[in-house]
């Protein structure tokens, strides 16, 4: 339940920052997701601009602690 929660809170912050209209695709393009994303020990913004210049256009990280979403 806690793992649950706590991805929910990530996942709530990588897309708060946006406003809606830039979470709308284009149309005809396709979300690409990134499932297991950047694990905590490497992340940074240079890894997260490395998956939006690969194409990714959606993370979804595991993390497991507070300092985990926090650092993400």
């Amino acid at each position: 339940m806690k793992k649950t929660l706590l991805t929910f809170i990530a996942f709530w912050v990588g897309i708060s920052s946006m406003t809606a209209q830039e979470r709308i695709p284009e149309k005809g393009e396709m979300p690409i997701l990134a499932w297991y994303s950047i694990p905590d020990s490497a992340c940074s913004v240079q890894r997260y601009e490395e998956l939006r210049n690969a194409g990714f256009t959606a993370t979804f990280p595991h993390l497991n602690t507070l300092a985990e979403v926090e650092r993400a």
